[in-house]
């Protein structure tokens, strides 16, 4: 009996669970069919999890169905906003809500996105941050040396563009000489185009007891391209 009932709960377990599964399914123009859970569209993009590939991108101009088996917000051109499961055949986009069925073209559709994650046709908001730093050094023996050196940073960046202010400082003595004693603050503005592309702008000036500057300025202006542009990573020239 025991036998029985343990064949059976190992037969009807996972059935059990793919019912709370998700699965959101995409048909490209290829053939292939995909199924996992859609978390984002945006851009002519659809972001797809998966449990073959993780996280997959396709062009929505390369798929010739969406379905999904939950609501999603969507947002339109017009600026209306719906709530409900999604099901696209070619270029008729219906969405399935509480106040009805909506059919309409897919060309109109903006983004749509998981209840609870934020809008991403939405402008992110600019935020400050700040950055202060202090350090210093010393050495005795054949050679006295002591530094001591300060920097701070505003920044506000948004999506689009950012606006640094800097003032950093450095102080040195060697053997009782004086080897540096430098001021230097600035301000750098930064708008970014076309995703990987800038121009930016930029001042500083300066003052350096040691090279007998009273007063440096500098300006800069021109053009910036990103060769890596995360969230965690940038990797920049201008």
């Amino acid at each position: 009996m025991n036998k029985i009932f343990a064949c059976l709960f190992s037969t009807l377990l996972p059935c059990l669970l793919a019912t709370n599964a998700v699965s959101d399914v995409i048909e490209h123009d290829n053939g292939s069919r995909i199924v996992g859970e859609i978390t984002r569209i945006y851009e002519n993009k659809l972001v797809m999890e998966t449990d073959f590939a993780g996280t997959i991108e396709v062009d929505l101009k390369n798929l010739t169905r969406i379905t999904t088996d939950r609501p999603l917000f969507v947002s339109l051109k017009d600026g209306s906003r719906l709530y409900g499961e999604i099901d696209q055949r070619d270029d008729n986009l219906v969405i399935n809500s509480e106040g009805g069925r909506h059919t309409v073209s897919r060309d109109v559709l903006t983004a749509a996105w998981l209840k609870g994650k934020p809008d991403p046709s939405a402008p992110e908001k600019r935020d400050w941050s700040y950055e202060a730093a202090l350090e210093g050094s010393g050495k005795s023996g054949n050679t006295e040396r002591s530094s001591l050196g300060a920097r701070l940073k505003a920044e506000l960046k948004g999506p689009e563009d950012q606006l640094q202010f800097y003032l950093r400082g450095s102080y040195a003595k060697e053997d009782g000489e004086e080897t540096d004693d430098e001021i230097l603050g600035g301000i750098d503005f930064e708008r970014i185009f076309r995703q990987y592309h800038s121009w930016y702008s930029r001042i500083e000036l300066e003052r350096d007891d040691i090279e007998n500057i009273e007063l440096r300025t500098t300006a800069a202006a021109g053009y910036g391209y990103y060769f890596l542009k995360k969230s965690y990573h940038e990797l920049r020239t201008r």
